[in-house]
């Protein structure tokens, strides 16, 4: 099953090879996974949570690096890449302090994007919010989530806000390219995770805004402001009592709208958010990284901030119902496409838009060597 790796920042479609990759979108199954891939690395790496974590893995990674090849204080011009490629794999686990920090990380990552699921003991009946504490090796949090119809506790991670999306722009994406037939496999992730949000939408008690002719396009937008948000969980459950408490039906973009402003007014929506992340990168152990070596990564850096930044300025303006293969080739040249991992090894090209590759080279390296 393809997927996008947040570790290693790949696209993984291991069933095909490099020349069907290349020749997107001759191949129309490949390519409607390729597209719904390509929603997550968007959503995952532009979220406020997924970009903190990628500061955190770039720090933590320039740091520990430094640290295990014998360097003590700050350092100038260091080759951080030459540095990981000398160490031995799994380095970083004879170390007590960066063994911590990658751990800590690692289970941030696991709430990021695993598929989340809890026993629940309480009584409220299925599809109804509630909050409880997840707990994943040294990450403990109070999630709100919602009480799945077998009666466990699914929590409002990023993933759950990804998957959402993604699933709707691949639906939009499979009816306007006439992709009729493929359907994704039924089950309780597809149900609960990918189609979670949409369903909760569906429930009677929103029944007087929500109709199968804007749940869709709701969906993307409360999972699209949510992972803009420091506290996702808190936003998508805010956001659908929010639509609850509306007495009258209001088009699409005048909702948007009013929790655009309803966020802002609570703290879980400012661009600040964002612009600290890229400074905390930018300013932090990056200085350590030779120049022409942070350039590159820098530049992907970049492409990420503004893809965050045009999702504040509305989330359609990337994901929408009219979704084609040209609308998501303008985004791979403004945005950038991550390598794609195929049978024959790893494709550095999308059609004609070629990959980052220096981001990549060094989250697998730090992957590799410091976990």
């Amino acid at each position: 099953m393809p997927a996008f790796d947040f570790w290693t920042f790949t696209i993984d479609m291991e069933g095909h090879d490099s020349s069907r990759i290349a020749r997107l979108p001759d191949h129309p199954m490949a390519t409607l996974s390729f597209v719904h891939e390509y929603v997550h690395f968007i959503q995952s790496c532009s979220s406020l949570l997924g970009f903190n974590l990628l500061e955190q893995l770039i720090n933590v990674g320039i740091a520990g690096t430094v640290t295990l090849s014998g360097l003590g204080g700050p350092q100038k011009g260091l080759d951080i890449v030459g540095l990981l490629e000398a160490l031995p794999d799994h380095a970083g686990r004879e170390h007590e302090d960066v063994t911590g920090k990658m751990q800590a990380l690692a289970d941030e990552m696991v709430v990021f994007t695993g598929m989340i699921e809890d026993p629940y003991d309480g009584s409220e009946p299925a599809w109804n919010l509630v909050e409880q504490t997840v707990v994943r090796g040294t990450h403990a949090w109070d999630y709100w989530g919602f009480v799945t119809p077998r009666g466990t506790f699914r929590p409002f991670t990023p993933l759950m806000a990804i998957e959402g999306v993604a699933r709707r722009v691949d639906r939009w994406y499979a009816a306007h390219e006439g992709y009729a037939g493929h359907s994704w496999t039924q089950g309780d992730e597809e149900e609960e995770v990918y189609n979670g949000l949409r369903n909760l939408l569906c429930q009677p008690r929103y029944k007087h805004i929500v109709s199968e002719h804007n749940v869709d396009e709701l969906t993307v937008l409360i999972g699209s402001l949510a992972l803009l948000a420091p506290h996702t969980d808190w936003a998508i459950k805010e956001m659908l009592c929010f639509i609850e408490r509306m007495t009258a039906w209001l088009p699409v973009d005048a909702i948007e709208a009013d929790l655009r402003q309803f966020l802002i007014a609570n703290d879980e929506l400012h661009a600040t958010f964002f612009n600290e992340t890229m400074d905390q990168i930018h300013h932090g152990n990056a200085q350590m990284m030779a120049r022409a070596q942070y350039l590159a990564i820098y530049d992907q850096l970049n492409r990420i901030h503004a893809a965050s930044s045009r999702i504040l300025s509305g989330p359609s303006v990337l994901f929408h119902s009219g979704t084609n293969w040209q609308s998501v080739q303008q985004m791979m040249g403004a945005y950038s496409v991550p390598p794609v991992k195929v049978a024959d090894g790893i494709a550095f090209a999308v059609g004609d838009t070629e990959a980052n590759r220096e981001l990549h080279k060094f989250v697998c390296l730090v992957a590799r060597k410091l976990m």
